[in-house]
């Protein structure tokens, strides 16, 4: 599969690799807006971080922009074991009612435990305003053969799809397969290649039409 390195970060957020005063702040006030809804106590937010594609070489006319609340879990709530479950619940509905952009980017956000390891090649704190990671040209190794099977699976899946519980299982495991891929390989996992073929197809556009 080809895949593009561009020589500069998306020159529509950056400048070189500073990140816009305006686009930084487009995204404080949409990520203020998301934790609002989501009714997370301000002390329990650790950092608001862009990641992903848009902050990483490998960004095309495709790509959006990957926008992480990282939470102390236990501050929303000590005790409840499914704080993550309802954050992303939330998540998904927010999404889904929002349509939100920066230059013609979708703004994707996400509410995830400060204990996660995010494996991004490029990671930026909103909160701090710097690089936690700086982006770097990594040596591209994609298996084209399973990139290609993972999809025509998942394809099939999508296209069989007549109901809104299947739909939103493929959904899900579509973002479990992308977060696993992330974790253990990085932005060029099988994975995370097969869900960005899926979005830019419109599949998950699909998908997500087909959930009320």
């Amino acid at each position: 599969m080809d895949i593009k390195l561009n020589k500069t970060l998306n020159p529509k957020l950056w400048d070189k690799d500073i990140l816009k005063e305006e686009v930084l702040a487009k995204l404080r006030t949409i990520a203020q807006a998301f934790i609002g809804f989501l009714e997370i106590p301000n002390d329990a937010v650790k950092d608001i971080r862009l990641l992903g594609s848009s902050a990483n070489y490998n960004y095309t006319k495709h790509s959006d922009i990957d926008l992480h609340i990282v939470v102390d879990y236990e501050k929303v709530h000590k005790t409840c074991p499914v704080v993550a479950g309802y954050l992303y619940a939330q998540k998904s509905l927010f999404n889904k009612e929002h349509d939100i952009t920066i230059y013609d980017i979708p703004v994707e956000l996400y509410a995830e435990s400060h204990k996660d390891k995010t494996a991004s090649n490029g990671i930026y704190s909103l909160k701090e305003n710097k690089w936690i990671s700086k982006p770097s040209k990594p040596k591209l190794d994609v298996d084209d053969l399973a990139v290609k099977s993972k999809y025509e699976e998942l394809e099939k899946a999508i296209n069989d799809t007549n109901s809104q519980e299947e739909a939103q299982e493929i959904l899900d495991k579509v973002y479990r397969l992308r977060k696993a891929g992330l974790d253990k390989v990085g932005e060029f996992s099988v994975e995370n290649i097969v869900f960005k073929k899926l979005r830019d197809n419109n599949l998950l556009q699909k998908l997500k039409g087909q959930i009320k």
